[in-house]
């Protein structure tokens, strides 16, 4: 692994977070600049969160970002009573990491 977090080789890919980073720094020529440091920043703070509380932990996070979104832009009754089970049945070191993920 190189001192970027990215992998070498074909053995594994990078996590969604190093994927989601910019191709170059600054936002001079992009066309939505305020978009390409969301993503930068969403991409630093899972960089951190799989360096200090695992892959396993990151997934977890996104995987509720997602749901999240897909509730906001349309209810569906089992899809949120899904994200309540899992989100129920976490103990509470894996909540509070959860619940600071999404406070940052």
């Amino acid at each position: 692994m190189s001192g970027s977090g990215r992998t070498t080789g074909s053995a594994r890919r990078p996590n969604d977070a190093v994927r989601a980073e910019p191709p170059t720094v600054g936002t001079g020529r992009v066309r939505d600049p305020l978009a390409t440091e969301v993503r930068l920043l969403g991409s630093l703070l899972g960089q951190v969160i799989a360096e200090q509380a695992g892959r396993d932990l990151l997934d977890l996070v996104e995987r509720v970002r997602r749901t999240t979104i897909r509730l906001r832009r349309g209810d569906d009754p089992s899809l949120r009573g899904g994200l309540v089970d899992e989100l129920a049945a976490l103990d509470a070191t894996r909540a509070e990491v959860v619940v600071r993920a999404f406070s940052l």
